[in-house]
């Protein structure tokens, strides 16, 4: 097994599986904290197209623990991973980590963060990282009268019989189906894989994050991927999102069905998220130097768009919020240009923010602060659509393409189902059509007098749809616009 030396002198191992070696490596980083990471596999066929380096943590498989608990520890560990970078010859490194083992991630790129060409988080605990009151015991109780899972849950309250690393291993097995949605045969076989180490878990958690981490985390420019299982008993759900916010690039992607092994419980949704993900990363870290040729680029792969993320709309509690936005700024190329009080309260009530097929956002600017709303429809379908409203402040600066490219991501990455996403202006909106073509949109609907202007004739309808295949390869393919003669 190859391995590497690490800054103070110890011999550290990892796994290598080359893949088809395409796209960037990726450094996998498993969690427990300290189980053997054959669990993680190939994660769901990960291995199979990208070079995986799994380490081998810290008193953990063939590497040996440090004498000194803190280089054991989360934030010491990050220099390993320093090392193995320098070691394999990578400018920058993608870093995947699942459950504990984010904590290391995050401690790397808290650390080095101008080494992170991407972070994916998969089902990371978040206690120590946000304020958003934990949902596990919601979670919990929505299963129980599961005997297997409320057996499991008594024995991850009871802990270990004894300080043995066997008991240790054996409570971890004993208590595996509080971490799956279904208590299964595939999962019942994945708890079996992997052995855990105590001595190293206790090393592991052996300091407290420094004050100042989440100042740290806002020097990571890099994209950042969290994936929540909506079922996780074990770290919750609402806490898991909540961590993409501490990012100035980053983004959440929510798996149904799923609880805390998400490649294990829904390879498929795990795999198009990830493969979704890391493509466009790759793409970005090649697009100075790349265009394909006869392509028409459009740069939502470039670092344009990164500092705009999006906060979801919490109602009620952003109700006062949501009404003040729409009331104090014009929309002149809107329907309703200068919505009511009354005409936004029946909206809200209708369910037009939020609900089972619609989702609001606000558009964040981490030079600017909030800058817009985001609003989608029908994402229930295929084909969602959008409303996007800036505030009146933001407008006629450049933010529009910006903000349209970086939702773009956010609705491919966030709902794998989605295979094309739609916007409507009416014909005299310049700029924002001139926007959907900077965002690598392309017209493919004209419906004249479609959209009702109030005291006057009716404009055309200008319909725009980007594919996720366009928005994954960074080209924008046409059609022949009239295809027929008579």
């Amino acid at each position: 097994m190859p391995r590497y030396d690490s800054s103070d002198g110890s011999t550290l191992y990892y796994e290598d599986i080359p893949g088809t070696g395409k796209g960037i490596p990726v450094i996998l980083l498993a969690g427990g904290a300290a189980r053997h990471p054959s669990y993680l596999g190939e994660l769901a066929g990960l291995g199979e197209e990208r070079r995986l380096i799994v380490p081998h943590l810290r008193g953990v498989g063939l590497s040996e623990a440090s004498s000194d608990p803190q280089r054991g520890s989360w934030w010491g560990q990050a220099v390993d991973v320093e090392q193995l970078r320098i070691h394999l010859g990578l400018d920058r490194v993608a870093l995947v980590a699942h459950s504990a083992g984010t904590r290391l991630a995050i401690a790397y790129a808290a650390q080095f963060p101008r080494n992170v060409a991407a972070l994916v988080l998969i089902t990371p605990p978040a206690g120590y990282l946000v304020d958003e009151p934990t949902d596990v015991p919601t979670l919990i109780d929505r299963r129980r009268g599961d005997t297997d899972f409320d057996r499991a849950i008594l024995a991850l309250r009871a802990g270990p019989a004894t300080s043995a690393e066997d008991d240790f291993t054996a409570w971890q097995r004993d208590s595996a189906a509080a971490g799956y949605a279904t208590w299964n045969e595939t999962g019942r076989a994945h708890a079996q894989i992997g052995r855990w180490s105590r001595a190293a878990a206790t090393a592991y958690f052996s300091v407290d994050p420094p004050r100042d981490l989440a100042a740290r985390l806002l020097e990571v420019t890099a994209p950042v991927l969290v994936i929540a299982g909506a079922q996780d008993c074990l770290v919750g759900f609402e806490p898991v999102k909540a961590v993409a916010r501490m990012f100035l690039a980053g983004q959440s992607v929510t798996i149904e069905a799923c609880g805390h092994y998400p490649w294990v419980e829904q390879p498929t949704a795990f795999r198009r998220a990830m493969q979704t993900f890391l493509e466009y990363v790759s793409s970005s870290l090649e697009w100075a130097q790349f265009i394909p040729n006869g392509a028409q680029s459009h740069d939502h792969l470039g670092d344009s768009s990164m500092d705009i993320t999006f906060t979801a709309l919490d109602l009620p509690a952003d109700h006062a919020a949501l009404v003040q936005f729409m009331m104090s700024n014009e929309f002149p190329f809107h329907i309703n240009a200068r919505p009511t009080r009354t005409y936004l309260e029946q909206k809200i009530s209708a369910g037009a923010f939020g609900g089972p097929d619609h989702a609001s956002f606000w558009v964040q600017s981490a030079s600017e602060g909030r800058v817009g709303l985001a609003i989608l429809e029908d994402l229930l379908d295929d084909a969602p659509l959008f409303d996007l409203r800036l505030s009146s402040a933001a407008r006629g600066r450049g933010l529009g393409a910006r903000v349209l490219q970086a939702l773009t991501a956010e609705v491919f990455q966030r709902w794998p189902n989605v295979n094309r996403f739609e916007g409507q202006t009416r014909e005299d909106n310049v700029a924002m059509r001139k926007t959907f073509l900077r965002s690598g949109f392309i017209k493919e609907a004209h419906y004249r007098e479609g959209w009702p202007v109030t005291g006057a004739h009716p404009l055309a309808s200008v319909a725009y749809a980007i594919l996720r295949r366009d928005w994954e390869s960074g080209e924008t393919t046409n059609f022949v616009w009239e295809d027929l003669t008579v």
